[in-house]
């Protein structure tokens, strides 16, 4: 792993990817993504060590203690408000450690090791329950929320996945024989990304049915890998993920036009005809083990450096990825939307260095 592995307990992006936020062992710091820069964060009054930091509109993050000098409980999910510079007097306290804390919009997910809560803003400074669910245990704390409260979470048996959204009533998907490492929404929250802890393949939903369509099986490699993270492009045309390989893929994913999300411009003519690629052997789709008829990524890219990395899609500009790393590198790759392959570095830089 990289040297300051141990410095940054964890990375995420904001939900429009134009910053990202780090929890480290002495407090917090957020950075914006185009151009790279310290955008706030080394706050004396939150100099301890953080476990989790989670963004909610660039102002608000959401914090865990962690470390050997933690900020607060491991049960305690704190608010910090950047335009007030103090921690909020609303909080989370929870009955259980937190593993893993999600925002989108005014919606704030906590996850717990048997159970998910999904709390939502109702006014300032107040907030409300809208429900809790209970899970298998989920020690990675896996989980995904778009906008919409749309919610992708463990469900009662290994591999399958619990789908909660406003106004439809909750159901099922049994998505993998194995324990699920990785979960992914689109923005739109009409199609869902799931992985298993084998990290072989990757399957894409349609969940707006109301029942879990199966649309695509992605296959990232041949060998065992733990898939990191995963995230739609704003069209919903692509796919990539991150694993412990210390590759980042890209997948062409293959979603009807009326459910692009209605900002995103028209694909290209390469874009459209663009597939993944397959077996030489895939015509014999049925006879041979289903490895032969698998889609495999459309385009790549080798991380100079070990360490656990998520990824994004640029906002601003199409085709393009954001990756940031533990080790406190990050890169912004563009990929051809006509032939895909290595994708070619247009950043790679240290943060806290910018």
């Amino acid at each position: 792993m990289g040297e300051k592995d141990d410095y940054y307990k964890h990375v995420a992006f904001n939900h429009d990817s134009t910053r990202f936020v780090c929890a480290c062992n002495d407090g917090v710091e957020v950075y914006d993504c185009d151009p790279l820069k310290l955008a706030f964060g080394r706050n004396p009054k939150l100099a301890k060590g953080l476990a989790i930091a989670e963004m909610e509109d660039n102002l608000r993050l959401f914090l865990l203690g962690g470390g050997k000098f933690p900020l607060d409980d491991n049960k305690r999910v704190v608010i910090w408000d950047e335009v007030q510079g103090r921690i909020s007097s609303n909080s989370y306290n929870c009955a259980s450690q937190v593993l893993a804390i999600k925002v989108s919009g005014d919606a704030v997910a906590i996850v717990m090791q048997n159970k998910v809560e999904l709390h939502v803003y109702v006014k300032a400074n107040e907030t409300s329950r809208i429900y809790r669910s209970v899970t298998t245990c989920n020690l990675r704390g896996v989980c995904a929320l778009s906008p919409g409260y749309v919610l992708a979470i463990p469900g009662l048996s290994e591999g399958e996945v619990r789908i909660h959204a406003a106004h439809r009533h909750p159901f099922s998907i049994n998505a993998h024989a194995n324990t699920l490492s990785c979960l992914a929404l689109s923005q739109n929250g009409r199609f869902l990304a799931t992985a298993s802890i084998k990290g072989t393949v990757v399957k894409i939903y349609s969940i707006s049915t109301g029942w879990g369509e199966k649309l695509q099986e992605l296959r990232r490699g041949k060998d065992k890998a733990e898939i990191w993270s995963m995230a739609f492009s704003p069209d919903n045309h692509w796919l990539a993920l991150t694993s412990d390989k210390c590759t980042i893929h890209v997948f062409k994913v293959n979603v009807p036009d009326s459910s692009t999300t209605s900002n995103s411009s028209a694909a290209s003519n390469h874009e459209v005809t663009a597939t993944n690629p397959t077996s030489s052997l895939s015509f014999m789709r049925g006879v041979l083990p289903s490895y032969f008829s698998s889609q495999w990524s459309f385009a790549q890219f080798q991380l100079k450096t070990k360490s656990h990395a998520v990824v994004t899609f640029s906002s601003k500009e199409p085709y393009t990825i954001l990756v940031a790393c533990r080790n406190s590198t990050f890169y912004k790759l563009k990929f051809d939307p006509a032939f895909g392959g290595t994708m070619k570095q247009e950043k790679y830089c240290i943060f806290p260095e910018v």
